[in-house]
């Protein structure tokens, strides 16, 4: 799964407080779960900053990673994730299945 979220988005913690629990039951099947951040400043310290707390509150065992595109960017999509074109919504969840179907 690919999860899309900013630390700032209340649904985003919603989301997440259910995905980390289904992590930590699931992982063992072969579940994985990548999180991209998209934070309110382009300054990878200040956006790592403010996941510090947001990963801790929900014990996140899956990798966050900055995208180093601010939230408020228009072009945030294809800047990050060029082949999905936009974003629309906070969190968006991607499932990729592994056999690439």
């Amino acid at each position: 799964m690919l999860q899309i979220l900013g630390s700032w988005c209340p649904n985003c913690m919603d989301e997440t407080d259910f995905l980390s629990g289904y992590y930590k039951k699931n992982k063992q099947k072969g579940v994985e779960i990548i999180s991209l951040a998209y934070e309110r400043t382009t300054d990878f310290k200040k956006s790592q900053k403010a996941l510090q707390p947001f990963q801790k509150r929900f014990t996140i065992q899956y990798s966050v990673l900055v995208t180093g595109v601010a939230v408020s960017d228009s072009l945030r999509a294809q800047k990050a994730l060029s082949q999905l074109g936009k974003i629309t919504a906070f969190p968006t969840t991607i499932f990729i299945n592994k056999n690439e179907k």
